[in-house]
């Protein structure tokens, strides 16, 4: 209610923004004929409300200007939602599994210690995928390149059973891939493109890393070019394609 003896500023502001046919504000106006100091007090909150009135008011942003600024938003909360933990142990497991059940397994120090570090390197872009996101696949490039250099024997030349390493790359990336599709299918709001690609990139460079161990072919040039590394390659190809599709799937 108006104070009837004063009308301070805070005061004049309510009065100002009420309804002509109010009565408080009526009885306002009635009070200011007789208070020179509540009248300029209602005439200032009047002439700040006309001014306020009459700033322009802006365009919305657009939408692809909506889309730049959610992107990155959404992209952190995508890679919060990728159970890394779970997908870290399925690699090291895998690895294990495949190691393991192998008839042939390379001897020697450097063998297993260059296949571990390879390992570690697809179990390190996993758990830090929020920091990474894409740039961990050009880290797995890279590092799948680098063990292929180490190992490079001989040219050597492309067999046969070079198709089983690549199925073996391509089995190590599809389990962490479908984990992280069922979730996209269930919540469909994420933007999982990117860590479908990295995770599944993750698995075939760890299936590398096992066959760095258990591969007949392990030391010709030609055959780590084509299946070991060219698996890698040929799996970020297939996840790309593996997400279009789930996000079209989504859209229907």
């Amino acid at each position: 209610m108006i104070d009837p003896r004063h009308i301070d500023d805070e005061q004049a502001m309510n009065v100002a923004v009420l309804p002509l046919d109010d009565p408080e504000r009526a009885a306002a106006y009635v009070h200011t004929r007789s208070c020179a100091r509540c009248r300029r007090a209602l005439e200032r909150a009047i002439e700040l409300l006309r001014h306020l009135e009459a700033i322009p008011e802006e365009e919305p942003p657009s939408e692809a200007a909506l889309r730049a600024i959610a992107r990155p938003v959404v992209a952190d909360l995508s890679a919060r939602t990728v159970p890394v933990r779970l997908v870290a142990w399925i690699l090291a497991g895998a690895w294990a599994m495949l190691v393991l059940a192998a008839k042939h397994r390379a001897g020697g120090a450097l063998a297993w210690t260059q296949s571990a570090a390879l390992l570690t390197v697809a179990v390190c872009g996993a758990l830090f995928l929020r920091w990474l996101r894409g740039s961990a696949v050009v880290v797995f490039l890279v590092a799948s390149a680098v063990l292929v250099a180490l190992a490079w024997g001989e040219m050597g030349s492309v067999t046969a059973p070079g198709f089983a390493c690549l199925i073996t790359e391509l089995g190590g990336a599809a389990l962490p891939f479908a984990i992280l599709a069922r979730r996209y299918l269930h919540r469909r709001t994420l933007d999982l493109g990117t860590p479908l690609v990295t995770v599944a990139a993750a698995g075939a460079l760890a299936a590398q890393a096992s066959l760095h161990l258990t591969c007949p072919g392990r030391n010709a040039g030609l055959h780590l070019l084509v299946f070991h590394l060219g698996g890698i390659a040929m799996t970020v190809l297939a996840a790309c394609a593996g997400g279009r599709l789930l996000r079209r799937h989504a859209e229907t």
